[in-house]
């Protein structure tokens, strides 16, 4: 079971709301693909695009950085060539600072769960994983800042029942990052002699989630 740990992560967290998908008029095959909409007005390099129902499996599904190149196009940042597509699925364009709320920076631990085993043998004790990846649980802390937005909002979010759908994006220091669907549990605020407030709290991805580093190549 895989564990990542880091400092100065910043936590990004949808606001609640997620803004609805925009058609796609064409995908280039060319590496980083290129992405023509109806207009890209609003939208930001940075931003994460997710997109839906284009027939290419290594883009359905998975969450890319935004380069805009003009009114109308933008690249998917870390994506492959590919087969053309042309006027079919979707994107979903989660702004940055809009759309997408930065709680602060804290350090973050990011514990991986395998896959279910199934017993092989009831003689040898044999153990195979069996199933699909399971989605990663988290664990952070940082410190308060009640003024802040993205404060406001991931606590908002540990409070909710039931619970909105949002997504969640860890970004690293050296710019890789780990994105998806989540849910936030409980957080927990604190104070130590001669520091400000603290706070902790838990996270879970219900959804195996898109690792940057992790896009084919």
């Amino acid at each position: 079971m895989a564990k990542i740990v880091s400092d100065q992560t910043a936590i990004w967290l949808t606001d609640g709301t997620l803004p609805t998908p925009v058609a796609v008029t064409s995908i280039s095959t060319a590496a980083p693909p290129l992405v023509t909409v109806a207009a890209t007005a609003g939208f930001a390099d940075l931003d994460i695009v997710l997109p839906e129902g284009t027939g290419r499996v290594d883009l359905d599904g998975k969450y890319f950085q935004a380069d805009v190149i003009d009114g109308t196009t933008l690249e998917l940042e870390g994506a492959i060539a590919g087969a053309a597509v042309g006027a079919v699925g979707t994107i979903q364009v989660l702004q940055m600072d809009t759309t997408f709320k930065k709680a602060c920076e804290s350090t973050v631990t990011l514990n991986g769960q395998d896959p279910d085993e199934v017993e092989l043998s009831d003689m040898c004790d044999a153990m195979t994983k069996f199933g699909d990846p399971k989605p990663p649980t988290i664990s952070f802390t940082g410190f308060v800042n009640s003024e802040d937005d993205g404060f406001k909002n991931i606590i908002r979010a540990s409070l909710e029942s039931p619970k909105t759908e949002r997504v969640l994006m860890l970004l690293f220091p050296d710019g890789e990052y780990i994105v998806g669907p989540a849910e936030i549990g409980s957080i927990s605020v604190s104070a130590a002699r001669g520091q400000g407030l603290s706070y902790s709290g838990t996270a879970t991805f219900t959804e195996v989630p898109t690792y940057s580093w992790a896009h084919p190549a």
